[in-house]
């Protein structure tokens, strides 16, 4: 009878053990799994964070980041992506890498771009394919376009020249209003070109000039920015050395801004022959 109990009750704590090591594993594994999906998580926030930061870099710093074959970051003197990543003031952490895509241009040529991907390799590759970015190397990812961001700026500047053309062509109907006389030249000032000029607030521009200088606010009311979205001059020509029309109504000036890429956005402003 005690026999039989003792052997009951190392039956019974065999099971106990036996059940006991089932769930100690089973929990450790689940841990080993938390623990994974923990960094992983970790490391995607971090490379969204990372990505997010470089595209704010990006819009601020437009013509660093497209105007040549790779962006230029002041003070690099290393891999590029690392130095965007610097400068967008976010430290190196995990293994990171960021790939910068080549530069790719918009049909026309009015605008140029490229793509960043943050990412972090799988631990198991290996060499070269760990600085080359290709979905099946990373276990995390995160990437954007710059095409957005420099369409944007195309789209501003040319609306910036929509609008001052239309400033100019509305303040020259209303002097043609007053005076009705649509053989001279309000583009130019007198002794000027074919010297039909009658706008004295403009200057006699015989090339390309800076426009906020050329008296165009003067003559139109309207403030000339100092520069279009990537800090370059917006520029006028109202003389047939650049290609306006002033030996004959209708007469023309010219308007235009350049882009970081070589690029350029040209407007034509008309005389409005019927005013008002």
């Amino acid at each position: 009878m005690y026999r039989q109990s003792g052997f009951m009750a190392l039956l019974l704590v065999s099971l106990i053990a036996i059940v006991s090591m089932a769930v100690l594993g089973a929990f450790a594994a689940r841990l080993g799994l938390d623990g994974a999906q923990a960094t992983t998580q970790r490391d995607q926030d971090y490379v969204n964070r990372a990505a997010a930061a470089i595209q704010s870099w990006y819009a601020a710093h437009p013509v660093q980041m497209d105007a040549g074959a790779q962006p230029s970051v002041p003070g690099c003197s290393g891999p590029v992506g690392l130095c965007l990543l610097t400068a967008a003031g976010m430290s190196p952490r995990h293994g990171v890498v960021v790939s910068v895509g080549a530069q790719q241009t918009a049909p026309g040529g009015n605008y140029a771009w490229r793509t960043i991907t943050v990412w972090i390799p799988k631990s198991n590759v290996t060499g070269s394919a760990r600085t080359n970015y290709a979905p099946a190397n990373a276990r995390v990812v995160s990437a954007f376009s710059g095409r957005p961001i420099e369409r944007a700026f195309w789209v501003s500047a040319s609306e910036t020249l929509d609008r001052l053309s239309a400033s100019w062509t509305a303040a020259y109907s209303a002097w043609l209003s007053n005076t009705g006389n649509a053989g001279n030249n309000w583009f130019q000032p007198p002794s000027c070109g074919s010297n039909n000029g009658v706008n004295k607030n403009m200057a006699c521009e015989t090339k390309w000039a800076v426009l906020n200088t050329s008296g165009f606010e003067a003559a139109t009311g309207v403030t000339v920015p100092a520069a279009n979205p990537w800090g370059m001059s917006i520029e006028v020509c109202n003389t047939s050395a650049c290609g306006a029309q002033g030996a004959s109504p209708p007469f023309t000036a010219l308007l235009r801004t350049q882009t970081p890429w070589g690029g350029v956005i040209e407007q034509t402003v008309v005389e409005p022959l019927t005013a008002g």
